[in-house]
């Protein structure tokens, strides 16, 4: 399988199960901070500095946790809420930043985008 239909079966499964407006955008990124998959634009937080914000947020959670961390949630006064979720996939550590509703629920949704995630990486390892 192909990088890019990677990334299209990727962006499919984002947009099938971040359905009901549930976030304005969705964006995995490697460890290094690559753009793998992108579904959504977010004018208030544009796909740069969610990855500026991803990276700084890797570096600071690796310098003082004693224990991996898995998820990192920002809520402002609007009506936005930054999820940035850390997880194993394709032998490489992934993160999916997500812009959504402050309104509505995210944990089960996201969960199903990285378990679909984690399934199409493995199966197109060679």
């Amino acid at each position: 399988m192909n990088a890019f239909s990677v990334q299209e079966k990727i962006e499919q499964a984002m947009s099938r199960l971040g359905q009901n407006n549930r976030w304005e955008s969705m964006i995995l990124f490697t460890h290094d901070g690559l753009p793998m998959a992108q579904i959504g634009h977010s004018t208030q937080y544009p796909e740069d500095k969610l990855l500026e914000c991803a990276m700084m947020l890797l570096g600071t959670l690796e310098a003082v946790a004693s224990q991996p961390v898995r998820e990192c949630v920002i809520r402002g006064e609007g009506p936005h809420r930054l999820v940035f979720r850390l997880f194993e996939a394709g032998g490489e550590t992934l993160i999916l930043a997500i812009v959504g509703s402050s309104t509505k629920g995210y944990f089960r949704a996201m969960n199903q985008v990285v378990h679909a995630i984690e399934q199409i990486l493995t199966h197109s390892e060679p």
